[in-house]
This record gives structure tokens, C-alpha cells and sequence, in this order.
């Protein structure tokens, strides 16, 4: 979750504080659309690690329904479950980062099209030091993507 910039004080000009200010304000403004997205950088060095598998490596880009960092357990918006469920004849992507209670993340790509039976999942766990820290794909054979995502 991003925290608002502060606006520290200074012994600084009134011209020079006014260009501050300005900044940050513009700041404030340009991180109150980052709710709900990831933690800088977590989810880009997923999708660029080396030791993902080939599957998840070569797999076919879908268009995105989003990427989101729900933290230990932070409501996923109806408008990404929306489009998981409408894109199923399409094809979509939806990456999700989360935290364990131990703070670590695990960052799972939720995968719809014409050619996936049901959802396919590719789960990165690398950062998850007391689990398995190593990458997984399941399948869940469902007709509905509802949150969260239990595959049996």
C-alpha cells in the first residue's frame, strides 16, 4: 500500500516552497490511482524471472484484466472479477501479488481463454521463504472465476 508523500518543512523561499508543493501535490495525485497496484518492481521481476518454467515463459500474451497487490488479504475489485469472467471465450490475464503472514510475496497469474479448460494458474513463490520458494502451475476447472480463486 502506498503511503502519501510528506511535505517536510524548510527554511527555503517562498518560490522555491510553492514548486514543492506543487510537485507534491502532483505526486499525491499521480499515487492515489496506485491502490491496488503492486508493490514496485515485485511483479515485473515475476514476469521477467529466469527460473520460471518454460510453460510460463512461452505461454501465449492475453490481454490483461489487471494487476493488482491485495497485500495479506485485500479484496480483489469486481471490475477484475468482471472481466476474468467475461474474457473466458476471449482469453485474459489477471496477476495478483499477495502477502503471507510472514510478510513473504506470492505472485499468481490467473489465465482464461478458449483454450484453457476452466482457469490455469501460475503461482511464483520464490519469495516465499518458509514455503515451497519455487514456481507452480495448476489447473482449476471451473465455470465461474469467483474470489478467491479455490481450485480443488
Amino acid at each position: 500500500m502506498h503511503r502519501p508523500p510528506r511535505l517536510l518543512r524548510s527554511s527555503t523561499t517562498s518560490g522555491a516552497r510553492a514548486a514543492r508543493v506543487g510537485m507534491v501535490a502532483a505526486l499525491a495525485v499521480g499515487l492515489a490511482g496506485c491502490a491496488g497496484q503492486p508493490a514496485p518492481g515485485v511483479i515485473a521481476e515475476s514476469r521477467t524471472d529466469d527460473s520460471a518454467p518454460a510453460q510460463f515463459r512461452n505461454r501465449e500474451p492475453l490481454p490483461s484484466c489487471g494487476a493488482y497487490d491485495l497485500g495479506q488479504s485485500g479484496p480483489l475489485p469486481a471490475d477484475a472479477v468482471a472481466c476474468m469472467n467475461d474474457s473466458a471465450a476471449s482469453g485474459a490475464e489477471l496477476t495478483v501479488s499477495s502477502s503471507t503472514t510472514d510478510d513473504d510475496t506470492v505472485v499468481t497469474y490467473y489465465r482464461t481463454g478458449p483454450e484453457i479448460e476452466g482457469f490455469q494458474l501460475f503461482v511464483d513463490a520464490t519469495r516465499h521463504r518458509s514455503g515451497t520458494g519455487t514456481w507452480s502451475e495448476q489447473s482449476c476447472v471451473s465455470d465461474e472465476f469467483v474470489w478467491p480463486l479455490v481450485c480443488g
